[in-house]
């Protein structure tokens, strides 16, 4: 090729080809530019300004809210780890991954690399990381962001709230029951969310699944009277106190917890149903508990009463 009386050599065309999409770019010709970059990579496969042309193909699909491809042109920058680009990109492909394509995996990976190469402790990468470990129940994740938000001076009382509720969660499922069970007091001590109603009533299941009957029935009613805006968790605890009353062999109240459920919750099929199993389950203990009654003798005597 010939301009102005000379041969332009490659790395000319390479320089010239670039900045002609760089230009529509600037130009917020966003779809121009978007075939202009994708033309030069095609064509200079090698090129100087690969890398670059890769991260403004994902600042245009962003421009034009095509999340998909932006993240993927994203990536190809973070293929070239010494880019000038690498640490933009990865904080926008991390924000993509978290709330656009709910990628809880790559959000986590991202993120996850990202407070590793900052000095400084950013609340919101640690946040999102958090949610990201709980979202794809990567355990030891959740633990350490966990921890490690809960431990900064500068959090808000909801986030505290947040990762002591996924700490509660995780420490539960893991069956370290006093580690959840303290966090869950701790989620009810900052918030009075969802979450909140949920850990107040987790605090009861534990108790009781502890033996600790007492306790378990008083942390039942109080999540029925503190969460009465979250009707699921107040139906919950009345199904936990039927249970508790049941252990209790307290019959009358067990099948008042669960009739009161069955009656008032006709909105969840799915608990109306299963509390009429556990009402049918105990009116047939009640039914063979009294056969058993009606079987001794009334001369019955116990042996060491014979003299």
């Amino acid at each position: 090729e010939e301009e102005t009386g000379y041969k332009i050599n490659n790395i000319s065309k390479d320089s010239i080809t670039y900045h002609v999409a760089l230009n529509s770019y600037k130009d917020n010709l966003y779809e121009k530019a978007i075939g202009q970059f994708e033309s030069y990579i095609s064509k200079f496969n090698s090129g100087f300004y690969k890398t670059d042309a890769y991260y403004y193909l994902a600042e245009s699909f962003v421009v034009l809210k095509n999340y998909k491809s932006a993240l993927h042109h994203y990536e190809k920058v973070l293929e070239q780890k010494g880019s000038t680009y690498y640490a933009s990109s990865l904080e926008k492909a991390a924000l993509i991954a978290f709330n656009h394509s709910q990628d809880f995996s790559k959000s986590l990976r991202y993120y996850s690399e990202l407070i590793e190469m900052n000095s400084e402790v950013n609340i919101d990468y640690l946040e999102a990381a958090l949610y990201s470990a709980f979202k794809t129940q990567d355990q030891n994740s959740v633990i350490n962001y966990g921890q490690l938000l809960i431990d900064q001076a500068n959090v808000s009382p909801e986030s505290k709230s947040a990762a002591n509720y996924y700490l509660g969660k995780t420490y539960y499922n893991l069956k370290e029951s006093e580690k959840a069970k303290n966090a869950f007091l701790n989620v009810v001590s900052l918030s009075s969310n969802n979450q909140a109603a949920e850990s107040s009533y987790l605090v009861a299941k534990i108790l009781f699944e502890q033996g600790q009957f007492e306790a378990a029935e008083e942390a039942a009613f109080e999540t029925t009277s503190k969460a009465a805006n979250y009707p699921i968790w107040v139906a919950r605890s009345l199904v936990l106190l039927g249970d508790i009353f049941k252990e209790k062999k307290d019959y009358l109240n067990a099948s008042a917890a669960y009739e009161s459920v069955i009656e008032n919750f006709t909105d969840n099929p799915e608990i109306v149903s299963s509390t009429k199993s556990k009402l049918d389950s105990l009116n047939e203990l009640i039914e063979k508990e009294s056969r058993v009654q009606k079987d001794i003798p009334n001369d019955f005597m116990a042996p060491d009463s014979i003299r």
